[in-house]
């Protein structure tokens, strides 16, 4: 589960004013992405993802040897963005990320991102799924406008227990000016769980309170994707274990580079 809730958001203005620098670490060019990109300028996103670009290691970054590890918590600030701000604790939320390179354009990876039927192209992942845009699409695709929101409505499985969440999420694309970059446009996707899941038989000891999802794409070269994955995650799976615990994140981290794998597939057809 990835854009489900294992998985890249309310999104993304090209203008507005001026956010503040993005940091040059990994860890905190992440939360600049989920907490400043929604209305940070074309130039101040362009200037985080070349910092982006060094410390993700996008340029010698190996299929075989992806990157992933755990950044740090979100704050009450930084949930300004969508609205939650003081209204969750984001502490109870542990970060993790994963950086990854896999084959497919970034139209082609668009494409299967912004799809409405998510279900038909991940399977597995879903048990119901509805996608509803609530900005125009045409003017997105037409280049007109450069993002994309939508709203959506899942079922799915937390192991053996069947919940279902409503979602935010979107993509904003950037195409940096001439020159500026080694790369061309880049997409960013945010996601977020506005409220818990609600599980069909609630018990205490299985939740999911809070997901929030940035993701940052672009060709690393014609062809070849770089992808960085920044999420924060409040999951409870009974008997005791939550994402607090190493071999339940590591689980999910490996389920968010298996996902890029299934993309894969889908950006051959």
């Amino acid at each position: 589960m990835r854009r489900s809730g294992p998985v890249l958001f309310a999104l993304l203005a090209a203008c507005g004013p001026q956010a503040a620098p993005a940091p040059e670490d990994l860890d905190g060019n992440l939360r600049w992405f989920w907490s400043s990109s929604k209305d940070a300028k074309d130039a101040e996103v362009v200037e985080a993802a070349l910092k982006l670009q060094t410390a993700g290691k996008a340029d010698t970054l190996t299929a075989d040897k992806p990157g992933r590890g755990f950044i740090t918590r979100l704050t009450p600030d930084e949930l300004a963005v969508v609205g939650l701000k003081d209204v969750v604790d984001p502490s109870k939320a542990r970060g993790f990320f994963v950086s990854n390179v896999f084959p497919c354009t970034l139209d082609k990876l668009e494409a299967v991102v912004s799809a409405l039927d998510q279900k038909a192209q991940y399977p597995e992942a879903y048990d119901a799924y509805t996608r509803t845009y609530t900005s125009d699409a045409d003017a997105f695709s037409k280049r007109t406008t450069p993002t994309l929101t939508w709203d959506v409505t899942l079922t799915a499985k937390l192991v053996t227990a069947p919940y279902t969440s409503n979602l935010k999420g979107g993509l904003r694309r950037v195409t940096p000016p001439e020159g500026k970059t080694s790369f061309g446009p880049l997409l960013i996707a945010r996601t977020w769980l506005p409220a818990p899941a609600m599980f069909r038989n609630p018990d205490p000891a299985t939740s999911f309170e809070q997901d929030y999802q940035i993701e940052i794409f672009w060709e690393r070269t014609p062809g070849e994707l770089f992808h960085a994955y920044g999420m924060w995650r409040d999951l409870r799976l009974g008997l005791g274990f939550t994402t607090e615990d190493n071999g339940v994140a590591n689980t999910i981290m490996t389920g968010l580079l298996d996902w890029d794998k299934k993309t894969v597939e889908l950006c051959k057809k």
